[in-house]
């Protein structure tokens, strides 16, 4: 059978159609893998900042003794309002932590200590519950252990030791 002019424009017009219906297609096909490339770019870029936000090695560590004066006091006036916030939360937890803990330099860097590592893990949007369950099964009781060990023999009578918090800062 010998094609036609008219056969041929007929199949020639077939193949166009096909090749139309193919490139709408690849056309559809890209956008919907541009719009799933980029819902994965997205969802990709809250992970990181997700993992950003949860600093696993958190703040540096202050060295009480090296801060000037001024820096001292304010970072005492933190702990102060953190013993405070958690003897309301906690009462059990910190009673042997006598009032006079201010002067036990050894104390103060225990409780700032624990307190920089709690507020690590609570200023976040979604605290880590293998944080919080560390710092309430070790650090904490930990911190409270040592501190009641220094603060035994002090009672609301008065301190045991009768010192004042003076830091010479051996680190300069």
């Amino acid at each position: 059978m010998t094609e036609t002019p008219d056969t041929a424009a007929a199949a020639l017009a077939v193949q166009l159609a096909a090749l139309k219906g193919n490139l709408g297609q690849a056309r559809e096909d890209l956008q919907t893998t541009k719009r799933e490339l980029a819902a994965r770019i997205d969802q990709i870029a809250r992970e990181l900042a997700a993992v950003a936000e949860c600093d696993p090695k958190g703040p540096p560590a202050t060295c009480l003794p090296a801060l000037d004066a001024d820096a001292r006091t304010a970072a005492l006036a933190a702990v102060a309002e953190w013993v405070s916030l958690m003897r309301q939360w906690h009462p059990s937890y910190f009673e042997s932590v006598a009032d006079c803990w201010a002067s036990h330099p050894e104390v103060v860097i225990e409780l700032h200590n624990v307190m920089t590592e709690f507020t690590r893990i609570y200023r976040m949007t979604h605290p880590p519950l293998a944080d919080t369950l560390l710092l309430y099964d070790r650090w904490l009781p930990g911190m409270l252990r040592r501190s009641h060990e220094v603060m035994k023999s002090c009672s609301p009578a008065g301190c045991s030791k009768n010192r004042h918090l003076t830091y010479k800062a051996p680190y300069r």
